[in-house]
């Protein structure tokens, strides 16, 4: 039996341009820019449209700073992360800009945790990956300060070299193993503590709903949708998908493609529909159908109710007792543990 635990950690969103061009610092706090990331609101010093920092004719040993507000409006914590993306300039003056991320007297990232300069930032925020800041607590208020200080014993090989990226603020996760392969967008999709309605796009989504009773339509692309607390509907539509219900008792459909479906706890209805798909009940009675196309299905713990329906499908109950039906084909049917009941057809 395969079992899945939805940990915190990748992380995302507010994707705001922070440009450095090399070597004086000007920098205004005029106005705030606000982002909302799920449940997180996020609140930046500067005014919408602007570059965060804005850094000319530094001198070696300079440096600047900007705040960042995060407030969590969930009814639990949140981990917040953060990465940079480099999108441009001459040189490689991020090599002798060091960076410190802290929260009130406490170093986050370089620092006291260890010298890293903007170059080892990029490197290490590449992908899906995250640099995870601090876990925030329901209804709780923080600010990050990122400074930049240019290294004092640099040389004067440095002038005339820029660089440009960007800041990303928002929740971490750990990207579960069986999505690692599907080429997501870099930005996810997260719900909050509500019950969101959620729609995808025609990419591959990465889509994270946490806590409520949540209705997920991924639409197109190869998605990666990971439900939360609640008894949530997500539905990956077209593409090969990869859906994990996690708690409670969940609807979960892969619709078109080649579907790899988790149910979690819970007693949960998985419907393969079209396609080769891979369906597992884990906990709980679930009731499984693998509908058109050769499945596998795996029943778990629990009472199950499971149909493979049309196609040569694979079906086995695991443990407990189980009713296992093939359908139309030629199916193998296991019961493993428990008493079960199996109808060939």
């Amino acid at each position: 039996m395969i079992k899945r635990f939805f940990r915190s950690s990748l992380i995302i969103l507010l994707i705001i341009a922070v440009f450095f061009a090399s070597p004086a610092i000007n920098f205004s706090q005029t106005s705030s820019t606000v982002r909302a990331v799920g449940d997180l609101t996020v609140v930046w010093s500067v005014p919408e449209g602007n570059p965060i920092f804005t850094v000319s004719n530094m001198a070696p040993g300079d440096s600047d700073e900007e705040d960042v507000q995060v407030t969590n409006d969930a009814s639990s914590s949140r981990p917040v992360g953060i990465k940079a993306n480099r999108t441009g300039g001459l040189g490689n003056l991020e090599s002798v800009l060091n960076v410190v991320i802290s929260e009130g007297t406490t170093d986050l990232y370089g620092g006291t945790t260890g010298s890293k300069t903007l170059e080892d930032f990029f490197n290490e925020s590449t992908s899906l990956e995250f640099i995870p800041l601090s876990d925030l607590g329901a209804g709780a208020t923080t600010t990050y300060k990122i400074k930049v200080t240019f290294d004092p014993n640099a040389d004067n090989t440095f002038q005339d070299t820029s660089v440009v990226f960007d800041l990303i603020i928002g929740v971490g996760f750990d990207l579960p193993a069986e999505c690692e392969n599907l080429d997501l967008e870099t930005t996810p999709i997260f719900g909050t503590s509500g019950n969101d309605n959620i729609n995808g796009t025609s990419k591959n989504d990465l889509i994270i709903t946490f806590e409520g009773n949540d209705r997920v339509l991924a639409k197109g692309g190869d998605d990666c949708i990971i439900g939360g607390t609640g008894n949530d509907q997500l539905r990956g539509e077209t593409g090969n998908d990869v859906i994990f219900g996690n708690e409670d008792n969940d609807l979960l459909i892969g619709a078109t493609g080649q579907d790899l479906i988790f149910g979690g706890s819970g007693n949960d209805d998985i419907r393969g529909e079209n396609g080769e798909d891979n369906l597992f009940g884990e906990e709980g009675a679930d009731t499984i159908t693998g509908g058109n196309g050769q499945d596998s299905i795996s029943g778990g713990s629990g009472n199950d109710n499971i149909k493979g329906e049309n196609g040569n499908d694979t079906v086995t109950g695991d443990e407990d007792e189980d009713s296992l039906d093939g359908g139309n084909g030629s199916d193998s049917l296991t019961g493993n543990a428990g008493t079960d009941v199996a109808n060939g057809k």
